[in-house]
């Protein structure tokens, strides 16, 4: 999927969840939303997730004591899940509250006799191939104000601003090979890292079922930029809420696009979630 500049993202995530908001049309009345029991009292949610992300992604790998430089598409070599975690902690007093969400992953895999990679400046002659192993762990913490401008029985939203600090952090090992006579065999090690804090804003809501309020559709989206060139996230999903809290799946999806001269060009997640939250 192609994006344009940052500016249309930023307007077409904000865009797509103001339409999320429009969704709804008959009341709830037995749903009411977060925080508004008791305005004057704080309120609270926390929420674990089960995630299964994807990732996708381009990075180059440094010239080190043992070969050369790598550019190399991340989603081509990776699919094993070796740790992923994702959480969020709200806090709600009134229209004002903050919120933290945090997002580890750990992924890695192996390619084995491939051609899918290049080194600047330098043409691969054919029947040189090369074996990749790729591990890609990131952290990702949201740190955010709310501001709730819409309360209703049948649906909530809340802006949301703040930052978002992404720390990537990637390591090659390679081997270059091939059936041809006096081509020697190279190996080596390389690695790649980022650590970017970004400004966000962004929108947080739910739409509720007519029929039966305790079933609503939860969405978030936000965008921003900063010490990257653009960051976005967009979650969707179904959920069921009970007295103690509630039971959430959907889909999460978060890009990041580094500037220009940066090790990693971009990286991104794509995956299913099921949560667990409780409020109190």
């Amino acid at each position: 999927m192609k994006c344009g500049s940052p500016t249309k993202r930023c307007t077409g995530l904000l865009v797509a969840g103001v339409l999320l908001a429009a969704c709804a049309t008959a009341k709830a009345a037995d749903a009411p939303s977060f925080g508004s029991s008791n305005p004057d009292q704080w309120h609270y949610a926390a929420t674990i997730y089960g995630y299964l992300p994807s990732l996708y992604g381009a990075s180059t790998f440094p010239n080190g004591t043992t070969g050369p430089t790598f550019k190399l598409s991340a989603h081509q070599i990776v699919s094993n899940l070796n740790l992923a975690f994702m959480g969020r902690v709200r806090a709600q007093k009134g229209q004002w509250g903050v919120l933290a969400d945090w997002i580890y992953s750990d992924v890695s895999d192996s390619a084995s006799a491939t051609r899918d990679f290049s080194v600047p400046g330098v043409p691969i002659p054919v029947g040189v191939t090369g074996n990749f192993k790729l591990r890609a762990k990131s952290s990702l913490l949201t740190l955010a104000g709310t501001w709730q401008f819409l309360s209703q029985p049948q649906a909530e939203m809340d802006l949301v601003f703040g930052i978002r600090i992404n720390d990537v952090r990637q390591k090659l090992d390679w081997q270059l090979s091939a059936a041809l006579p006096g081509f020697p065999e190279f190996a080596g090690s390389s690695k790649a890292g980022k650590t970017n804090g970004d400004a966000i804003v962004g929108l947080l809501g739910r739409e509720r079922f007519v029929r039966d309020p305790r079933w609503f559709i939860p969405y978030y989206v936000d965008a921003g930029t900063g010490n990257s060139k653009f960051t976005g996230q967009l979650a969707a999903g179904i959920g069921y809420a009970y007295d103690w809290g509630e039971v959430t799946a959907g889909w999460r999806y978060i890009d990041y696009r580094f500037k220009s001269g940066s090790l990693i060009a971009r990286t991104s997640f794509s995956g299913p979630a099921v949560g667990l939250t409780w409020r109190f």
